[in-house]
């Protein structure tokens, strides 16, 4: 017999196990959101000049052995005077990191530097948090390829 209570944790369960499934870590997800949201600026492009993800192209960073090295060390690409900064202080981008700044590229960047006249080149802004570690897991996972 289904009861008014069986009924409530059976919603809750499922409620639960949602937030679950969307705040995990999934390169799968992070690949399609990398395709929608990144891949018209960035790519990823392996050393060997293979196109592992976006557009090939040089109008942004581009994203191979991120994780592995420091903000702003892409030889290929001249960025703005506030992410060189930054790059002086930080040795690699980590996930916590990389999600607060492409959530708020500039707000990251004023945090970090303590200076409110920092500004990022990068406009786009990742809207939910979940996004941002999908995304970081993408990344991560491009480096084994």
């Amino acid at each position: 017999m289904i009861t008014f209570k069986s009924m409530r944790y059976s919603i809750l369960l499922v409620l639960f196990s949602t937030t679950l499934a969307v705040a995990g870590e999934s390169p799968t997800r992070g690949e399609d959101l990398f395709e929608k949201s990144c891949a018209a600026c960035h790519s990823i492009i392996a050393e060997n000049g293979r196109l592992i993800a976006g557009n090939g192209r040089d109008n942004a960073p581009n994203l191979n052995d991120l994780t592995e090295r420091a903000p702003g060390s892409d030889s290929s690409y001249r960025y703005g005077v506030s992410l060189a900064s930054y790059s002086a202080q930080t040795p690699r981008w980590d996930q916590e990191a990389f999600v607060a700044y492409v959530m708020d590229p500039t707000g990251f960047l004023r945090s970090r530097l303590g200076d409110r006249r920092a500004r990022s080149r990068m406009a786009y802004r990742v809207r939910y948090e979940a996004d941002a570690i999908d995304l970081y897991a993408f990344i991560l996972e491009t480096q084994n390829r």
